[in-house]
């Protein structure tokens, strides 16, 4: 997988006391000069929990053999998980200032952990998992060869292909590691010597690499705090100040948008250190862990902050039909059931607009990177963003965390192995992040019955989870020889299909029929907002220009070919948003006069304030924006 730079990479490490540092100034504790520490981009080290260091030991003993994981993360020393980008998720593991393996998700196996060599020469020769190469194959595989099957002296029995192993090497009678890598062959094909490749090298020995030696003494997260407060203090000062001015000059009500993640509870500490008393806002979408409501309950209570919460109840499971699973490339459960929400919020709320901080940060994605501290999102009318953290990484959050620890809990699913807390069914969720939800969360169940109707292999790999399969995907399921089979058919969307035009000298008019019989009585009320509607029977007329049947025909007409196509785009979008409507309530946050409102679950127009200015029929709508499910 390719780099990706969000940012500066600034972790670096006091070898002295054995802690991270959030810049190369001198260490807080014993003044000593940090080493940098070279991780993979985007950089953005976190810490590494209990829940996290026992999975990393439970593999590494099950594929090295018993005890192998004390060796490789002994007991009170730091550890930082760093995700890197890859077909799903892998975090590097440091400890001691350096990289001692990969903790990986597998596709369709599951985890594993990838050593590298400082981290294979903590273990040592291990006990499983090993593979002895020929004196002869040395010389090539330390230039860059991999170990072929005729190179192996011996090999630990119950090797299978794909398993992560270590390969050694023989000097003066004595083994010692040669490199690590992937078996592509079994130990019974490596003992018969079967030609082709026998372990794939992923990192080889070397003259500089170096074993980051254990602790001399036991560290703790309170250690690494008083290692960083200088440089932490500044950032908490900096954030107050942008936060003050913000206020300041936009004179709003000012809001804290609250998830139940660490990078809100961030955000709201920080607004308060700055001295504003913010009301907190949350949104249920219907996906949350209870922990995550109980969450934004205990943190606003705990601080004596009013708590606004509004909720999307059913709409994620009633638009599924709809909008088919949500998806990276097609994230309508964002708009149904997170900003919907919040925008009929700040309606009721906030009518004067709101400034909101939010805790977004550079380091989580590439279009978070390239917003900066401030923007407006056009599917939220009425609310300016401003994060105060943009350009913190996690480390400098959850340093913030631990010495706000008292004032307010951060969601415990951190400590259950997740590194970002959100819907438990989140498309951008990695498979290995889900599957620990599967393990841990009874609720999951009722996306497991839904997924039940998909064919097996979406539900093993996650396929549901992209309308348009990334092209690595697809390479691991053409080496694995897996053709991917169709997902089911969902109802086709409303369209005007059968057109017809005729323009000549007194004008242009076009008949046509919708996919499908409308529903006159909504269109009358919705369609208002286009101009004059009256029923005439089974046909709405609207102005003199526009009418539809019950039937689904439609009839428009115009003084030319390019009036007649403006009202043909306009009216087919009007009727597609009507008819389709997912209820979300963004579009009510666009309308001046109040007259558009959501009632059981659907937007309508209230005759008596309509003005006709067409806003709410403009404008981001998840309807038109989402098509079907779609490969």
């Amino acid at each position: 997988m390719s780099q990706v730079r969000l940012g500066p990479i600034s972790l670096h490490w006091c070898r002295i006391c054995g802690v991270p540092l959030l810049d190369r100034r001198p260490c807080g504790i014993c003044g000593g000069m940090p080493s940098a520490v070279a991780i993979t981009p985007p950089g953005d080290a976190r810490p590494g929990f209990p829940f996290d260091t026992g999975m990393v030991r439970e593999l590494a003993d099950s594929q090295f053999g018993e005890g192998a994981g004390k060796r490789l993360l002994p007991d009170g020393e730091i550890v930082m998980l760093n995700r890197i980008p890859d077909l799903d998720r892998t975090d590097e593991v440091i400890a001691g200032g350096q990289v001692l393996a990969n903790l990986t998700w597998v596709l369709g196996k599951g985890f594993a952990l990838q050593l590298r060599l400082p981290g294979a020469a903590r273990i040592g020769v291990p006990t499983k998992g090993w593979v002895l190469a020929d004196e002869g194959a040395v010389p090539s595989i330390l230039e860059s060869s991999n170990l072929l099957g005729p190179g192996v002296v011996r090999c630990a029995t119950g090797i299978l292909a794909m398993d992560e192993v270590v390969v050694l090497d023989s000097e003066n009678g004595k083994d010692r590691i040669l490199g690590t890598g992937s078996a592509r062959m079994a130990s019974e094909g490596m003992e018969a010597r079967d030609r082709g490749t026998a372990v794939k090298i992923r990192w080889r020995r070397d003259n500089v690499t170096e074993v980051p030696a254990p602790p001399a003494h036991r560290r703790t997260w309170d250690d690494v705090l008083d290692a960083n407060r200088a440089v932490l203090k500044e950032a908490v000062d900096r954030a107050a100040d942008f936060i003050r001015e913000g206020a300041s000059k936009l004179g709003r009500e000012v809001a804290v948008s609250y998830s139940g993640g660490k990078d809100s509870l961030a955000t709201l500490l920080l607004v308060l250190e700055a001295g504003l008393r913010p009301k907190v806002v949350f949104i249920d979408t219907g996906l949350e862990f209870p922990e995550t409501v109980q969450n934004a309950r205990d943190v606003s209570g705990n601080l004596g902050l009013e708590l606004l919460m509004e909720s999307a109840g059913e709409a994620f499971w009633e638009n599924l039909a709809r909008f088919g699973p949500p998806a990276r490339d097609a994230r309508w459960c964002c708009k149904c059931c997170k900003l919907g929400p919040v925008t009929r919020l700040i309606n009721r709320e906030f009518p004067g607009g709101v400034l909101s901080f939010i805790g977004q940060r550079r380091y989580e994605s590439e279009a978070r990177a390239s917003k900066g501290p401030v923007w407006k999102n056009p599917w939220v009318p009425g609310q300016i963003g401003a994060s105060p953290i943009q350009e913190w990484p996690a480390l400098q959050v959850w340093l913030y965390l631990f010495e706000n620890r008292e004032k307010a809990p951060w969601n415990p699913w951190y400590g259950r192995g997740l590194e970002r807390i959100g819907c438990f069914l989140c498309p951008a969720t990695n498979f290995a992040d889900l599957e620990l939800v599967r393990r841990s969360f009874d609720g999951y169940d009722r996306w497991q019955r839904h997924l039940a109707t998909y064919p097996e292999m979406w539900r093993t790999y996650g396929l549901w989870r992209w309308r348009r399969l990334p092209r690595g995907v697809q390479e691991l399921l053409a080496q694995r020889g897996i053709e991917v089979e169709a997902p089911p058919a969902f109802p086709p969307r409303l369209s005007l299909e059968a057109k017809t035009t005729e323009v000549s000298d007194t004008g242009a008019a076009m008949e046509g029929r919708f996919s499908r019989p409308l529903n006159i009585d909504l269109l009358a009320n919705r369609l208002q907002a286009l101009g004059k509607v009256s029923l005439d029977g089974g046909r709405l007329l609207l102005g003199e220009w526009a009418e539809l049947h019950q039937d689904g025909k439609v009839l428009i007409r115009g003084k030319d070919g390019q009036e007649l196509k403006r009202r043909l785009s306009s009216l087919e979008e009007a009727v597609l948003r009507a008819e389709e409507c997912a209820g979300c309530g963004i579009c009510t946050g666009r309308c001046k006069t109040g007259a558009a409102s959501i009632r059981k679950s659907r937007m309508v127009i209230d005759p008596e304030k309509c003005t006709q200015c067409g806003a709410c029929l403009t404008g981001p709508c998840p309807v038109t924006t989402y098509t079907q499910h779609d490969l």
